[in-house]
Parts: structure tokens; C-alpha cells; sequence
């Protein structure tokens, strides 16, 4: 019996099926006119990132093979190192006057201008509104980056005027004398803004002074009280509201 006809290609050693060549070799050929393209690589042993001994994932456009951290790394910000480590050349929004963190290292812009582009949109930039919030005040709901705003970007109106008026501090309760600070994690201690005609929506300057928790919530009696009583117009002849002593 005739040994069988050997695949053409050399060192392959497999049965020739036709075109000289075996099933492998001859599917390449139909499949991109040559029976050497297309062929398979096994992958290294490890990770090609030095230290990392992990198994290799895949490689990346042909080139050394990655564990599949590093090349999720390499996807997402165009290296395979940290993302801390290359952050800072892109972690401001290129676009100018704006100062949000960019959503990627390809784009380097911030998700609202990345949202403005996808639309098509380059008009200018609405200034957020003030609209109204709890209990009667007024404020907005997006600005994340004053010194003074919410976990969630939320500032009250009252406290963002009499902050551009007054700065950081420190500073003194307006009725008791007492020490205050707009940051302190005590409530005692924390730097409240007290409207002094009592009218939640009126913020202007001449308005508001800072006061300490006790005196404000004091304050908030009284005038509760007066009005309650038909006493309203005696608070309001004073000019100034009562300067009540702090506990």
C-alpha cells in the first residue's frame, strides 16, 4: 500500500488532502489565498509586563502578550500601567474653562462636554439656576467643586453669598461671639447664615451675617413666635432683629 501524501508545507507532517496540502493548510488558502497566513501563535507562558506573572490573556494588535489586567489597562487608557501613574496628563477636561475631571485618556474631555460633542452642540455653557431647594431656600444643585457645596454638589444660595463675602474665616456668631467655622464636623461649632429680616428667598449681602447654631435656632423661635402672635411688625420696627445671648 502506498504510505499517504505529505502535507507540502514544511515541518507541518500531516496527510495532504488537496492542493499537496492538509486540511489545515488547504482551509487558510481558501479562507485568505495563502496557506501560511492566519496561522496561530501559542502564547507565552506569562504575562510579557515585567513582574507580572500571570497567564497571558491575549495580545495586543500582535505585539507581546497580556494578562487580561493589563490589557483591560492598555484598552481603557492607551497604557498598561496604573491609572494613577498617567493620570496627570489628562485628569483636567482639555476644553477651556472647565476644570471637571476627563472621563478617559482618549477624549481628555469631562462627561458634559463629552455628552456635548456626541450631540453636536457647541453653543455656551448655561450657568446652573438658582431654584429652590428644602424648606423654602434657594440655591442649585450643581456646583461640585465650591469650596463649601454638598457631598452631591448641592449649595444653598445664602451660604454662597455670605462665603464670596466673608471667606474661610475664621470667624465669630454675629449675636454671641463665639467661635465658628464653615467645615466643622461639630454642630455646635458650625458656622450657620442667618437671614436677618427672616425671609428665606431674600439673600442678599446686607442680609445675612453668620451665626452659630444656638443663636440661629433661637432666632428662628422667636420670630416664629411674633409671627404666631400678630407681633410681626414690632420685630421688623427694630431695624435691626433682637441680638439674642448665645446658651
Amino acid at each position: 500500500m502506498a504510505a499517504p501524501k505529505i502535507c507540502a508545507i514544511d515541518d507541518c507532517g500531516n496527510k495532504a488532502i488537496a492542493r499537496g496540502w492538509c486540511s489545515k493548510h488547504w482551509s487558510r488558502w481558501r479562507k485568505h489565498g495563502d496557506p501560511l497566513k492566519g496561522s496561530f501563535r501559542a502564547l507565552d507562558g506569562q504575562c510579557s509586563i515585567q513582574g507580572c506573572e500571570r497567564k497571558p490573556h491575549t495580545r495586543w494588535k500582535g505585539d507581546a502578550a497580556l494578562c487580561n489586567r493589563h490589557w483591560l489597562r492598555l484598552y481603557s487608557n492607551g497604557t498598561p500601567e496604573l491609572r494613577e501613574r498617567v493620570f496627570s496628563s489628562w485628569a483636567i477636561c482639555t476644553e477651556p474653562g472647565c476644570d471637571k475631571e476627563a472621563r478617559s485618556s482618549k477624549g481628555k474631555v469631562c462627561e458634559m462636554h463629552y455628552a456635548r460633542k456626541r450631540v453636536g452642540y457647541d453653543g455656551p455653557l448655561a450657568t446652573p439656576a438658582v431654584v429652590q431647594l428644602q424648606h423654602g431656600y434657594e440655591g442649585n444643585r450643581s456646583l461640585p467643586h465650591h469650596p463649601i457645596s454638598g457631598p452631591t454638589g448641592q449649595l444653598y444660595e445664602h451660604r454662597r453669598v455670605l462665603f464670596e463675602a466673608i471667606g474661610s474665616g475664621p470667624h465669630t456668631c454675629e449675636w454671641c461671639a463665639k467661635p465658628i467655622d464653615w467645615w466643622s464636623e461639630s454642630q455646635a461649632s458650625k458656622l450657620f447664615v442667618d437671614h436677618l429680616d427672616g425671609k428665606k428667598n431674600n439673600n442678599t449681602r446686607s442680609n445675612l451675617v453668620a451665626s452659630c447654631h444656638s443663636c440661629n435656632v433661637k432666632r428662628g423661635m422667636a420670630q416664629i413666635w411674633l409671627r404666631a402672635h400678630g407681633a410681626r411688625g414690632v420685630y421688623d420696627e427694630l431695624g435691626r432683629p433682637l441680638r439674642l445671648t448665645g446658651s
